[in-house]
């Protein structure tokens, strides 16, 4: 059982301090071509958004408010169904993913089931293409457009790690 989970985050603004983490979506990465989206994938929203044109969720004030605890459980017991490894998160920017997850254990008291560090796939493409600076064209190997929701960005995400992991050494 694969020990990488491919994470992405929605949030309001760069930091906890400054903003609120609307929803995530966390994959179940385990190397295969194929992505089922119903049994790998882990989505949560933790504030409603409303309809909205650009990248930044806008919070709907109208929303109830949802407990963060039991969808942080959840996850707890979806990642541990998962692995009998510590699980990894992967992602394309886990300096910002990373430190969302976190915060949300954090501020329930609660160990991050993810640990404390994170793998970046654009820093494992330019180390197969040996071109240290080249740290975003492996986002053309994604197959499900990033749209800003969650799933979808994960779910592409994952898609292309797959793709760099089968690809020919130095394309």
């Amino acid at each position: 059982m694969s020990r990488y989970f491919v994470v992405d985050v929605e949030a309001t603004s760069a930091t906890p301090f400054s903003g609120v983490m609307m929803e995530f979506a966390v994959v179940h990465f385990r190397d295969v071509p194929e992505i089922d989206r119903c049994r790998d994938t882990f989505h949560a929203v933790l504030v409603e958004t409303l309809p909205t044109d650009g990248p930044v969720p806008v919070p709907d004030p109208t929303a109830p408010t949802i407990d963060p605890l039991p969808v942080a459980c959840s996850l707890e017991r979806w990642l541990v169904a998962r692995t009998d490894a510590h699980p990894t998160l992967v992602s394309d920017n886990p300096a910002f993913d990373f430190m969302w997850i976190a915060w949300l254990f954090d501020a329930l008291g609660r160990d991050n089931p993810l640990g404390f560090s994170a793998r970046r796939i654009g820093d494992f493409h330019a180390g197969l293409t040996g071109a240290f600076d080249d740290a975003h064209r492996w986002k053309k190997l994604r197959s499900t457009p990033h749209t800003h929701h969650p799933v979808d960005d994960a779910v592409g995400n994952a898609e292309a790690l797959h793709a760099l992991l089968h690809q020919p050494a130095g394309s």
